[in-house]
């Protein structure tokens, strides 16, 4: 009769242990979607102002995503294989394009940056050439797509 009862409380515990980590992984899911969505929500935001806006306000608006984007990826648990660090190092270069045009003094420091990014993330192409042609291509299909 005991070993019954322990067997029954064994599998109880086992469905409610198994269900509360499924229930937890779910959840996390979403909440890994939702932080994505709301960062490509944001990344549409501030590619407006890029292309529209001053070149102070999108500095500005650019500055505060990259933060945004360093923070989500610090908490994504891995630096280098997340969408938000490929993003940051993207909007790196746009900001470094933005303060050339503007002669301002930080582009230099911007696209080190962006480079110290790519290389941190093993990409094959890290050259400032390489990630501006590759921006610059984004741009392009941004722009073809803003004025439809």
């Amino acid at each position: 009769m005991k070993s019954r009862v322990l067997k029954a409380a064994l599998v109880l515990s086992l469905l409610v242990a198994t269900s509360f980590a499924a229930y937890l992984w779910l959840g996390h899911n979403n909440a890994v979607e939702e932080r994505l969505a709301e960062s490509v929500k944001r990344s549409e935001r501030v590619l407006e102002r890029y292309l529209s806006a001053e070149d102070d306000v999108a500095k500005q608006a650019m500055l505060e995503h990259i933060d945004y984007l360093d923070k989500l990826s610090r908490e994504s648990g891995d630096e280098n294989r997340n969408p938000y660090a490929s993003d940051a190092l993207t909007w790196c270069v746009r900001l470094a394009q933005v303060e050339e045009r503007g002669k301002g003094s930080m582009a230099t420091v911007y696209m080190r940056d962006a480079v110290a990014r790519c290389q941190k993330l093993g990409k094959a192409d890290c050259s400032e050439d390489g990630l501006r042609h590759q921006v610059e291509r984004m741009d392009s299909v941004a722009l073809a797509r803003r004025k439809k």
